[in-house]
């Protein structure tokens, strides 16, 4: 099971720190819950500044990797009939890239971004229509629900403005902060 993570620290989570300059690290890997990704989010943050907020995405969906593979491939044939400035060295962030396409995933899973309390979030869910299966996770400002498969959505989202259907989106899996606050 092959997932998209991203390592990022974003302008707008430091806006107070100066001098502050975004970073991020993207990569694929085999599963996304084991103590190795923990240490190299661990490393990203403490290559930050002091009081610098990074977060963790991880992809909802599982990458189909034979697609990513040919897609690869066809890239690499055209890059070699006619060459541009792509640089070899950049083929990690092309894999990434490619994995990171809808086109390229096994499923179809969407995410909302619910920036609100417990309470609403749980009244949104409860909206789900009941043979679509969903999990919750806690985020930094609220909560996110992904959900197996996509709906109908139309009146959901008019009952609830604060909540914004991501479809594809990564979720934010992890956080943490370098140093004192």
């Amino acid at each position: 099971m092959t997932y998209v993570i991203n390592f990022i620290s974003r302008n707008k989570d430091n806006a107070n720190i100066e001098g502050f300059k975004p970073r991020s690290k993207s990569f694929l890997t085999e599963g996304f819950l084991n103590k190795e990704l923990d240490e190299k989010f661990k490393d990203f943050i403490e290559k930050g500044m002091d009081g610098e907020f990074s977060r963790f995405y991880v992809s909802i969906n599982r990458v189909d990797e034979t697609k990513v593979k040919k897609e690869l491939a066809k890239f690499l044939i055209d890059e070699a009939i006619t060459p541009t400035n792509w640089k070899l060295e950049q083929i990690e962030n092309k894999v990434v890239s490619l994995a990171s396409k809808v086109e390229n995933k096994l499923e179809k899973k969407w995410l909302f971004d619910c920036d609100t309390d417990l309470n609403t979030t749980l009244a949104f869910i409860k909206e789900i229509p009941a043979e679509i299966k969903y999990a919750i996770h806690r985020t930094p400002h609220g909560f996110a629900v992904i959900t197996s498969r996509g709906f109908d959505t139309r009146e959901i989202l008019k009952k609830y403005p604060d909540i914004d259907l991501k479809k594809d989106a990564p979720l934010c899996y992890k956080w943490g902060f370098k140093g004192e606050r």
